[in-house]
C-alpha cells in the first residue's frame, strides 16, 4: 500500500515538474491581435 502512494507521489511531482519546465523552456508567443469585447451596461448593477 505505501508503495502505491509513493509511486502516484512520485508521478505527480514529476508531472508537476514537466510542466514547470515546459513553461520555462518553450517559446511561446503572445497573442498578435487586439481582442475587443462590448459589454452591455445592462450587465452590471447601479
Amino acid at each position: 500500500m505505501g508503495q502505491i502512494v509513493v509511486g502516484i507521489v512520485g508521478l505527480a511531482l514529476l508531472a508537476a515538474l514537466g510542466g514547470a519546465l515546459y513553461i520555462a523552456v518553450a517559446d511561446i508567443a503572445p497573442p498578435t491581435e487586439t481582442i475587443e469585447k462590448i459589454l452591455p451596461n445592462a450587465r452590471f448593477e447601479k
